[in-house]
């Protein structure tokens, strides 16, 4: 009886060694696989890395050339990366006349350069609507304070509470405050 049970451990034994066989082979082949794996993430890594420096690069060129080229439009305000840091935009709007009938007759909205409410503030731009929005339309200028994406935001509380004046000024009769 010994024996046949002896055999029968035998049997069991050499049927666990080749499932322990069969995981260690297992574990390598995952082992080989997670190691390719982290290698091809190290190396996609880097060519993103490069394909970001590449894009900035391209962003920056094609800016220097819409100044160029296009010297009038509102945008140039937008590109500089020397915004205004002391909380106050200076905005002038020329040809006002022009601007309000573009924006009857297309709804266009004008945008300010962007500026910091303080240094390393939140990064904020006026948006106009000249000819209204909603029930406003075609009776009011609607002035909407926009936070925009900044460099600062990681250490900036959020959400924001801002408060803001708005003073316009006539430009034609400089005295007169609307």
């Amino acid at each position: 009886m010994r024996c046949k049970n002896s055999k029968e451990l035998m049997d069991q034994q050499r049927f666990i060694m080749e499932k322990i066989k069969n995981l260690e082979k297992e574990i390598q082949e995952q082992l080989e696989t997670t190691t390719n794996q982290k290698s091809d993430i190290k190396e996609l890594k880097f060519q993103m890395k490069e394909n970001l420096k590449y894009l900035e690069e391209l962003i920056k060129d094609n800016l220097k050339f819409n100044i160029l080229e296009f010297p009038d439009y509102q945008y140039k305000c937008e590109c500089c990366d020397q915004y205004s840091n002391n909380g106050r935009l200076l905005w002038k709007i020329d040809r006002y006349k022009e601007k309000m009938t573009e924006a009857k007759e297309n709804h266009c909205v004008l945008y300010s350069p962007k500026f910091l409410n303080k240094e390393y503030g939140y990064t904020l731009r006026l948006k106009l609507f000249l000819n209204g929005i909603g029930q406003w339309k075609d009776r009011h200028i609607i002035g909407c304070l926009q936070v925009e994406t900044g460099k600062w935001d990681p250490l900036l509380d959020w959400p924001c509470i801002l408060k803001a004046t708005v003073i316009l000024r006539n430009q034609e009769k400089y005295q007169q405050i609307m």
